[in-house]
């Protein structure tokens, strides 16, 4: 008799393991995509008004 925790129907666990792996896969394509643009310029300090 298997435990508890694993009687899942297996359509739920398909679909569990396909977010999964989509959202693992969103991550590092979204990481490789920020890493591939140049680096953002340098932001200017604001300076105080002279008056």
């Amino acid at each position: 008799m298997r435990p508890p925790d694993l009687a899942v129907p297996s359509r739920l666990r398909m679909i569990l393991a396909t977010i999964v792996v989509v959202l693992v896969a969103w991550v590092v394509w979204k990481t490789i995509d920020y890493r591939q643009q140049p680096p953002p310029p340098p932001a200017q300090p604001i300076s105080a008004p002279s008056s």
